[in-house]
Protein backbone atom coordinates (compact mmCIF):
# COMPACT_ATOMS: atom_id res chain seq x y z
CA UNK A 1 0.00 0.00 0.00
CA UNK A 2 1.77 3.13 -1.41
CA UNK A 3 0.98 5.84 1.23
CA UNK A 4 -0.51 8.67 -0.60
CA UNK A 5 -4.02 9.13 -2.12
CA UNK A 6 -3.85 7.71 -5.94
CA UNK A 7 -6.27 9.71 -7.71
CA UNK A 8 -5.57 8.18 -11.05
CA UNK A 9 -7.19 4.84 -9.17
CA UNK A 10 -10.00 6.49 -7.90
CA UNK A 11 -13.19 6.45 -10.05
CA UNK A 12 -15.79 8.10 -7.90
CA UNK A 13 -18.02 5.22 -6.78
CA UNK A 14 -18.75 6.70 -3.25
CA UNK A 15 -18.34 3.64 -1.60
CA UNK A 16 -15.50 5.03 0.96
CA UNK A 17 -17.85 7.62 2.25
CA UNK A 18 -21.29 5.75 1.54
CA UNK A 19 -19.40 2.56 3.77
CA UNK A 20 -18.59 4.84 6.58
CA UNK A 21 -20.61 4.23 9.94
CA UNK A 22 -20.23 7.30 11.41
CA UNK A 23 -20.90 9.72 8.41
CA UNK A 24 -24.24 8.09 7.44
CA UNK A 25 -24.35 9.47 3.89
CA UNK A 26 -25.89 8.40 0.69
CA UNK A 27 -24.15 7.01 -2.56
CA UNK A 28 -24.83 10.74 -4.17
CA UNK A 29 -23.65 12.39 -1.41
CA UNK A 30 -20.49 10.83 -0.84
CA UNK A 31 -19.64 11.08 -4.45
CA UNK A 32 -20.52 15.02 -3.93
CA UNK A 33 -18.52 15.16 -0.71
CA UNK A 34 -15.30 12.81 -1.72
CA UNK A 35 -15.29 15.21 -5.07
CA UNK A 36 -14.93 18.36 -2.80
CA UNK A 37 -11.92 16.70 -0.58
CA UNK A 38 -9.93 15.74 -4.14
CA UNK A 39 -10.53 19.75 -4.76
CA UNK A 40 -9.59 21.03 -1.76
CA UNK A 41 -12.92 22.67 -1.25
CA UNK A 42 -14.95 23.10 2.87
CA UNK A 43 -16.85 19.80 3.48
CA UNK A 44 -17.98 18.26 6.88
CA UNK A 45 -16.32 14.98 6.31
CA UNK A 46 -12.75 16.43 7.90
CA UNK A 47 -14.60 17.69 11.00
CA UNK A 48 -16.85 14.56 10.99
CA UNK A 49 -14.33 11.97 10.20
CA UNK A 50 -13.13 9.65 13.36
CA UNK A 51 -9.96 8.34 11.85
CA UNK A 52 -10.48 4.88 11.91
CA UNK A 53 -8.80 4.46 8.40
CA UNK A 54 -11.70 1.51 7.45
CA UNK A 55 -12.36 3.72 3.63
CA UNK A 56 -8.88 2.33 2.61
CA UNK A 57 -10.31 -0.63 2.78
CA UNK A 58 -13.50 0.70 1.52
CA UNK A 59 -12.42 1.11 -1.85
CA UNK A 60 -12.49 -1.34 -4.39
CA UNK A 61 -9.35 0.42 -6.64
CA UNK A 62 -6.95 0.75 -3.70
CA UNK A 63 -7.23 4.96 -3.92
CA UNK A 64 -6.11 5.02 -0.23
CA UNK A 65 -9.56 7.80 0.24
CA UNK A 66 -7.81 8.04 4.32
CA UNK A 67 -4.49 9.14 2.96
CA UNK A 68 -6.56 12.33 1.05
CA UNK A 69 -8.49 12.75 4.51
CA UNK A 70 -5.76 13.19 6.72
CA UNK A 71 -3.91 15.26 4.68
CA UNK A 72 -6.45 17.65 4.50
CA UNK A 73 -7.10 17.30 8.09
CA UNK A 74 -3.76 18.29 8.53
CA UNK A 75 -3.69 21.27 6.33
CA UNK A 76 -6.67 22.98 7.60
CA UNK A 77 -6.33 21.76 11.19
CA UNK A 78 -9.57 20.15 11.30
CA UNK A 79 -9.37 18.51 14.44
CA UNK A 80 -9.34 21.73 16.12
CA UNK A 81 -6.38 21.28 18.32
CA UNK A 82 -5.21 24.64 18.98
CA UNK A 83 -1.17 24.95 17.54
CA UNK A 84 0.65 24.88 21.41
CA UNK A 85 -1.20 21.81 22.45
CA UNK A 86 -0.31 19.92 18.75
CA UNK A 87 3.62 20.68 19.48
CA UNK A 88 2.72 19.28 22.94
CA UNK A 89 1.34 16.29 21.48
CA UNK A 90 4.05 15.48 18.71
CA UNK A 91 6.58 15.93 21.22
CA UNK A 92 5.22 13.54 24.09
CA UNK A 93 6.71 10.20 22.30
CA UNK A 94 9.36 11.94 20.00
CA UNK A 95 12.33 9.14 20.17
CA UNK A 96 14.83 10.35 22.66
CA UNK A 97 17.87 8.65 20.45
CA UNK A 98 19.32 5.23 21.23
CA UNK A 99 22.02 5.39 24.02
CA UNK A 100 24.00 2.33 23.06
CA UNK A 101 23.19 -0.88 21.29
CA UNK A 102 20.76 -3.60 22.98
CA UNK A 103 21.70 -6.94 23.71
CA UNK A 104 19.16 -9.12 22.57
CA UNK A 105 20.29 -12.24 24.38
CA UNK A 106 20.50 -14.40 20.91
CA UNK A 107 16.61 -14.63 21.70
CA UNK A 108 13.70 -14.14 19.33
CA UNK A 109 12.61 -10.28 19.92
CA UNK A 110 9.02 -8.73 20.41
CA UNK A 111 8.57 -5.16 20.02
CA UNK A 112 5.93 -4.09 22.61
CA UNK A 113 5.46 -0.51 21.75
CA UNK A 114 5.11 2.05 24.41
CA UNK A 115 2.75 -0.31 26.49
CA UNK A 116 4.93 -1.22 28.81
CA UNK A 117 2.59 -0.19 31.43
CA UNK A 118 0.39 -3.20 31.21
CA UNK A 119 2.81 -5.69 32.29
CA UNK A 120 0.10 -8.13 32.62
CA UNK A 121 -0.33 -8.43 28.96
CA UNK A 122 3.35 -10.56 28.85
CA UNK A 123 2.76 -12.80 31.92
CA UNK A 124 3.21 -16.46 30.88
CA UNK A 125 5.52 -19.16 28.81
CA UNK A 126 3.93 -17.35 25.40
CA UNK A 127 6.71 -14.78 26.46
CA UNK A 128 9.31 -16.04 28.96
CA UNK A 129 11.61 -17.28 25.97
CA UNK A 130 11.82 -13.42 24.18
CA UNK A 131 13.62 -10.59 24.45
CA UNK A 132 11.09 -7.33 25.22
CA UNK A 133 11.86 -4.15 23.89
CA UNK A 134 9.76 -1.10 24.41
CA UNK A 135 9.43 2.78 24.48
CA UNK A 136 9.83 5.58 22.22
CA UNK A 137 12.61 4.71 20.34
CA UNK A 138 10.90 1.81 18.45
CA UNK A 139 7.18 3.63 18.45
CA UNK A 140 5.74 3.57 15.13
CA UNK A 141 3.98 6.98 15.71
CA UNK A 142 0.97 6.10 13.61
CA UNK A 143 -1.23 7.10 16.58
CA UNK A 144 -0.74 10.85 14.82
CA UNK A 145 -3.24 9.95 11.90
CA UNK A 146 -5.79 10.67 14.90
CA UNK A 147 -4.81 13.30 15.60
CA UNK A 148 -4.30 15.03 11.57
CA UNK A 149 -0.41 15.33 12.63
CA UNK A 150 0.35 12.83 9.70
CA UNK A 151 3.76 15.04 8.74
CA UNK A 152 5.27 14.12 12.36
CA UNK A 153 5.37 10.00 11.11
CA UNK A 154 6.59 10.99 7.96
CA UNK A 155 9.37 13.02 10.10
CA UNK A 156 10.51 10.40 12.17
CA UNK A 157 9.95 7.32 10.31
CA UNK A 158 13.34 7.20 8.89
CA UNK A 159 14.56 6.86 12.74
CA UNK A 160 12.23 4.50 13.85
CA UNK A 161 13.18 2.02 11.25
CA UNK A 162 16.77 2.52 12.09
CA UNK A 163 16.16 2.37 15.39
CA UNK A 164 14.80 -1.19 15.34
CA UNK A 165 17.28 -2.32 12.25
CA UNK A 166 20.34 -1.63 15.31
CA UNK A 167 18.73 -4.73 16.86
CA UNK A 168 20.48 -6.68 14.36
CA UNK A 169 18.45 -9.32 14.25
CA UNK A 170 16.45 -11.13 11.30
CA UNK A 171 12.89 -10.62 12.37
CA UNK A 172 10.55 -8.41 15.12
CA UNK A 173 7.66 -9.95 16.09
CA UNK A 174 5.25 -7.32 16.72
CA UNK A 175 2.52 -6.83 19.66
CA UNK A 176 0.73 -3.91 18.61
CA UNK A 177 -1.04 -3.74 14.92
CA UNK A 178 0.07 -0.68 14.29
CA UNK A 179 3.83 -0.85 14.71
CA UNK A 180 3.20 -4.43 12.04
CA UNK A 181 1.36 -1.95 9.64
CA UNK A 182 4.29 0.57 10.22
CA UNK A 183 7.01 -1.44 8.99
CA UNK A 184 5.14 -3.79 6.65
CA UNK A 185 3.28 -1.05 4.74
CA UNK A 186 4.08 2.48 5.64
CA UNK A 187 8.19 3.01 5.70
CA UNK A 188 8.03 1.02 2.81
CA UNK A 189 5.42 3.08 1.10
CA UNK A 190 7.41 5.96 1.98
CA UNK A 191 10.53 4.05 0.41
CA UNK A 192 12.08 3.31 3.32
CA UNK A 193 14.09 0.12 3.07
CA UNK A 194 13.13 -2.52 5.95
CA UNK A 195 16.01 -4.92 6.44
CA UNK A 196 14.16 -7.30 8.29
CA UNK A 197 11.45 -9.45 8.75
CA UNK A 198 8.21 -8.25 10.38
CA UNK A 199 5.89 -10.91 12.38
CA UNK A 200 2.37 -10.08 13.01
CA UNK A 201 1.37 -11.38 17.12
CA UNK A 202 -1.60 -12.88 15.72
CA UNK A 203 1.04 -15.38 13.21
CA UNK A 204 3.51 -15.57 16.52
CA UNK A 205 0.43 -17.00 18.48
CA UNK A 206 -0.92 -18.97 15.56
CA UNK A 207 2.60 -20.51 15.36
CA UNK A 208 3.35 -21.17 19.16
CA UNK A 209 0.03 -23.32 19.21
CA UNK A 210 0.74 -25.58 16.34
CA UNK A 211 4.14 -26.64 17.80
CA UNK A 212 2.65 -26.80 21.08
CA UNK A 213 -0.80 -28.64 20.32
CA UNK A 214 -0.08 -31.01 23.02
CA UNK A 215 -1.22 -28.56 25.60
CA UNK A 216 -3.83 -27.22 24.10
CA UNK A 217 -6.99 -27.36 26.05
CA UNK A 218 -10.22 -26.84 23.76
CA UNK A 219 -12.33 -24.19 25.42
CA UNK A 220 -15.73 -24.53 23.20
CA UNK A 221 -15.96 -20.63 23.92
CA UNK A 222 -18.38 -18.22 21.56
CA UNK A 223 -16.34 -14.65 21.35
CA UNK A 224 -16.45 -11.60 19.62
CA UNK A 225 -13.51 -10.28 18.19
CA UNK A 226 -13.23 -5.98 18.38
CA UNK A 227 -11.11 -5.92 15.61
CA UNK A 228 -8.91 -2.67 16.07
CA UNK A 229 -8.72 0.56 13.56
CA UNK A 230 -5.02 -0.37 12.88
CA UNK A 231 -6.15 -4.22 11.26
CA UNK A 232 -7.46 -1.96 8.38
CA UNK A 233 -4.05 -1.58 7.29
CA UNK A 234 -3.42 -5.08 7.11
CA UNK A 235 -6.52 -7.48 6.73
CA UNK A 236 -4.30 -10.17 5.27
CA UNK A 237 -3.30 -11.53 9.04
CA UNK A 238 -6.78 -11.46 9.77
CA UNK A 239 -7.68 -15.07 9.24
CA UNK A 240 -4.51 -16.09 12.05
CA UNK A 241 -7.46 -15.12 14.26
CA UNK A 242 -10.04 -18.28 12.72
CA UNK A 243 -7.27 -20.58 12.55
CA UNK A 244 -6.21 -20.12 16.52
CA UNK A 245 -9.71 -20.20 17.13
CA UNK A 246 -9.93 -23.46 15.15
CA UNK A 247 -7.45 -24.72 16.95
CA UNK A 248 -8.65 -24.15 20.51
CA UNK A 249 -11.94 -25.04 20.16
CA UNK A 250 -13.51 -21.14 19.71
CA UNK A 251 -16.30 -20.38 17.97
CA UNK A 252 -15.84 -16.24 16.32
CA UNK A 253 -19.43 -15.80 16.68
CA UNK A 254 -20.54 -14.45 12.83
CA UNK A 255 -22.14 -10.71 13.97
CA UNK A 256 -22.70 -7.34 12.21
CA UNK A 257 -19.88 -5.40 13.79
CA UNK A 258 -16.73 -7.43 12.79
CA UNK A 259 -14.30 -7.94 9.78
CA UNK A 260 -15.02 -5.08 6.79
CA UNK A 261 -17.74 -4.17 9.34
CA UNK A 262 -16.48 -3.60 12.65
CA UNK A 263 -16.80 -0.75 14.67
CA UNK A 264 -13.57 1.12 16.13
CA UNK A 265 -13.51 1.23 19.76
CA UNK A 266 -14.02 4.92 19.92
CA UNK A 267 -11.19 5.50 21.89
CA UNK A 268 -10.54 8.14 18.83
CA UNK A 269 -13.89 9.81 19.10
CA UNK A 270 -13.57 10.04 22.51
CA UNK A 271 -10.53 11.93 22.03
CA UNK A 272 -12.15 14.22 19.11
CA UNK A 273 -14.84 15.82 21.24
CA UNK A 274 -17.45 12.97 20.43
CA UNK A 275 -18.37 11.19 23.15
CA UNK A 276 -22.15 11.15 22.20
CA UNK A 277 -21.28 9.15 18.94
CA UNK A 278 -18.79 7.13 20.84
CA UNK A 279 -21.46 5.86 23.64
CA UNK A 280 -23.89 5.34 20.72
CA UNK A 281 -21.37 3.26 18.52
CA UNK A 282 -20.42 1.56 22.02
CA UNK A 283 -23.60 0.60 22.78
CA UNK A 284 -24.36 -1.13 19.46
CA UNK A 285 -21.29 -3.01 19.38
CA UNK A 286 -21.67 -4.82 22.60
CA UNK A 287 -25.21 -5.41 21.84
CA UNK A 288 -24.79 -6.51 18.88
CA UNK A 289 -22.26 -9.04 20.27
CA UNK A 290 -24.24 -10.24 23.57
CA UNK A 291 -26.71 -11.05 20.71
CA UNK A 292 -24.80 -13.00 18.66
CA UNK A 293 -24.28 -15.08 22.15
CA UNK A 294 -20.29 -13.97 22.70
CA UNK A 295 -19.19 -14.84 26.14
CA UNK A 296 -15.96 -12.64 26.15
CA UNK A 297 -14.97 -10.20 23.50
CA UNK A 298 -11.34 -9.94 22.29
CA UNK A 299 -8.89 -7.42 22.08
CA UNK A 300 -5.65 -7.10 20.67
CA UNK A 301 -4.84 -3.44 21.05
CA UNK A 302 -4.45 -2.05 24.00
CA UNK A 303 -6.26 0.85 23.74
CA UNK A 304 -9.15 -1.10 22.63
CA UNK A 305 -8.77 -3.47 25.89
CA UNK A 306 -8.90 0.00 28.41
CA UNK A 307 -11.73 1.66 26.22
CA UNK A 308 -14.45 -1.17 26.43
CA UNK A 309 -13.16 -3.08 29.27
CA UNK A 310 -15.89 -1.29 31.27
CA UNK A 311 -18.74 -1.61 28.64
CA UNK A 312 -17.93 -5.28 28.00
CA UNK A 313 -18.17 -5.68 31.98
CA UNK A 314 -21.39 -4.10 31.98
CA UNK A 315 -22.41 -5.97 28.83
CA UNK A 316 -21.84 -9.18 31.29
CA UNK A 317 -18.79 -10.21 28.99
CA UNK A 318 -15.67 -11.07 29.71
CA UNK A 319 -12.57 -9.34 28.56
CA UNK A 320 -9.57 -11.02 26.54
CA UNK A 321 -6.50 -9.95 25.33
CA UNK A 322 -5.95 -12.21 22.32
CA UNK A 323 -2.91 -13.68 23.96
CA UNK A 324 -5.31 -14.74 26.80
CA UNK A 325 -7.34 -16.42 24.90
CA UNK A 326 -4.70 -18.38 24.31
CA UNK A 327 -3.34 -18.66 27.76
CA UNK A 328 -6.62 -20.09 28.55
CA UNK A 329 -6.58 -23.09 25.88
CA UNK A 330 -2.47 -23.65 27.29
CA UNK A 331 -4.03 -24.12 30.61
CA UNK A 332 -2.72 -21.03 32.28
CA UNK A 333 -5.58 -19.56 33.12
CA UNK A 334 -9.25 -19.99 34.04
CA UNK A 335 -12.30 -18.51 32.61
CA UNK A 336 -14.59 -18.39 35.04
CA UNK A 337 -12.23 -16.66 37.68
CA UNK A 338 -11.63 -13.77 35.21
CA UNK A 339 -12.63 -10.30 35.77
Amino acid sequence: MIKIFIKENCNYCGDCLARCQYLGYDTEKAIAEFKKLVDDQETPVLSDCVTCYACNEYCPKDANPFDLIVQRQEEHNSVNIPEGMKQMIADQLKPPGLKGPIDTEGKMVMSICVFADHPKFYEGQLFKDLKLISGRNFFCNLLYLHTGQESVIKQRAQTIIDNLASLNVPEIIFFHDECYAFTTKYAPGLGINVPFNSIHLYEYLYGYLKHNKDKIKKLGLKIALQRSCSNRFNPEVDHFVDDICELIGVERVAREYDRENALCCTAPQGQLGKGDMAKENIKRNMDDAVKHGAQAMVTMCPMCYDTLKRPIRKAGMKKLFIHELVRLALGELDFETLK
